[in-house]
């Protein structure tokens, strides 16, 4: 947040959360009908947009709310969205969104008239696959999260392709790293020798920092990636499925690694550690120091 708090879309208890730089926790908003928060976007004028998986009345068919930061007041924008998973604010004020069940991003403009608000700018719905191309000639396959780059560019963590995808403002997708194969390797990101290649492995939460650097949670591998340089490297975790904290990050352990945030100077990442919809015990936020080993 623009404080530097951290706001949690706490998924479970149908809430967001705020946790202060001593770790306290509050309730930021619970609204009535605020069923299963995940997608989260800060506009410009400092609230909040948050995409809920679940309808005001309790249906599978999810919501868009805008919240007021820090006062907590929602407001239902858009009933029966769908779910998309990433939220990202364009220069223009309007959201570009990633559908992971549908294959697609769709641009959400709030000044359009009702039933015209969603419009797709990339992949076509309904066809899960993998192609670079311009629009509907674009293939995604369960876009997650995205991040919006400067010029309105949207970098997506195209989680069962196993690839960063870049998408420009026309339309036009291109892949950014990975070559598909599911697999936590470092390396340089930029295609050809295979033996060069960084890999991801079920990429999931991005987030980038004021020097560019992009964060990348590998759910498969169970480490936190960042891209930096034309390089993607791991930033923590030994690839161990568990919890475990540590002055060394390398030796740390997360189970299901989804959203992401970091400061702006990029000393430190916040990590969603969840129980990946299985109900094991890991509900925990956590944080990674950049200046630690």
């Amino acid at each position: 947040a623009p404080d530097g708090r951290v706001v949690v879309a706490d998924f479970y208890n149908r809430r967001l959360a705020v946790v202060a730089a001593d770790g306290a926790v509050s309730t930021l908003a619970q609204p009535p009908g605020f069923n299963r928060p995940f997608g989260l976007a800060f506009a410009a004028d400092g609230s909040l947009w948050v995409q809920t998986d679940r309808s005001e009345t309790d249906q599978d068919t999810g919501a868009l709310w805008k919240v007021t930061y820090p006062a907590g007041a929602a407001t239902l924008v858009e009933s029966n969205i769908g779910r998309p998973r990433g939220l990202g604010v364009l220069s223009s004020g309007k959201l570009v969104m990633s559908f992971y069940q549908e294959h697609v991003l769709r641009v959400y403009d709030p000044a359009a008239a009702a039933g015209a608000r969603l419009t797709i700018l990339a992949g076509q719905a309904g066809a899960a696959a993998f192609a670079d191309g311009v629009g509907a000639a674009a293939r995604f396959n369960q876009p997650y999260d995205l991040v919006v780059l400067p010029g309105d560019e949207v970098l997506v963590a195209d989680s069962m392709n196993h690839r960063l995808r870049l998408v420009a403002a026309d339309g036009t997708v291109t892949t950014a790293a990975g070559d598909g194969t599911a697999e936590s390797r470092d390396g340089a990101v930029a295609a050809g020798d295979a033996g060069v290649t960084a890999r991801l492995h079920t990429p999931k939460g991005l987030a980038r920092d004021s020097a560019g650097v992009v964060y990348v949670t590998d759910l498969g591998g169970h480490v936190v990636r960042q891209l930096s340089a034309g390089n993607l490297t791991t930033l923590a975790g030994d690839g161990v499925a568990g919890h475990a904290d540590g002055t060394d990050r390398r030796a740390a352990r997360f189970y299901g690694l989804e959203g992401v945030d970091v400061t702006a100077d990029g000393r430190f990442v916040f990590v969603a550690d969840g129980d990946r919809g299985n109900d094991q015990p890991f509900h925990r936020v956590r944080r990674i120091d950049r200046q630690d080993p």
